[in-house]
């Protein structure tokens, strides 16, 4: 089953960041997502992954 995913805007609010922040670890490397045609989109379930490898606790 997949996760469900979230837009680059949906996941700067899910993280509580400036849309560019996401857009800058993207450019890094350091966040799990990928394109669709000109659009970045995330899975909620990696996103949640990479948060816990960072040191995040999730509520």
């Amino acid at each position: 089953m997949i996760s469900p995913m979230l837009t680059a805007n949906e996941l700067a609010n899910y993280l509580r960041v400036n849309r560019s922040t996401v857009y800058r670890l993207l450019k890094r490397g350091e966040l799990p997502g990928f394109r669709i045609g000109s659009e970045w989109r995330f899975q909620i379930e990696e996103v949640n992954r990479w948060l816990k490898s960072r040191g995040a606790t999730l509520e």
